[in-house]
């Protein structure tokens, strides 16, 4: 008998991604916002893939849209095959888009030394 008849079988299964890249790519075929899942159709075809919203990783409120195209990893489950670390492709791997917080130039919408430093108050 060797090692693996005896590893543990029962937990999930990551499998490699396509590419040699760690991520597989897919687009959104429908995501449901209220329901909080959709399915994914993985671009080197297959079974489509099942993707719930805490598997997305972005800041503020996890949604797909139908179309979208992302990148994930496939986990095998007890009910099938479905996409985990779900992100839009091309997004940086830290979850900043590309150019966020940088700034050209100054612009500033309010000159503070013209500003008028007085407020009406209604003390009806």
């Amino acid at each position: 008998m060797s090692i693996a008849d005896n590893a543990d079988r029962s937990g999930p299964k990551l499998f490699p991604a396509w590419g040699g890249t760690g991520m597989a790519l897919g687009k959104v075929k429908w995501f449901n916002n209220a329901k909080g899942y959709g399915f994914i159709l993985p671009e080197n075809g297959g079974e489509d893939l099942f993707a719930h919203y805490s598997s997305v990783e972005m800041d503020g409120y996890k949604t797909l849209r139908a179309g979208d195209e992302v990148e994930f990893e496939i986990e095998e489950g007890p009910k099938g095959s479905h996409a985990i670390h779900i992100r839009s492709a091309g997004q940086p791997q830290d979850g900043a888009s590309e150019g966020e917080g940088i700034v050209d130039e100054a612009d500033p919408q309010v000159d503070l030394d013209e500003a008028d430093p007085q407020v009406d108050v209604d003390n009806d």
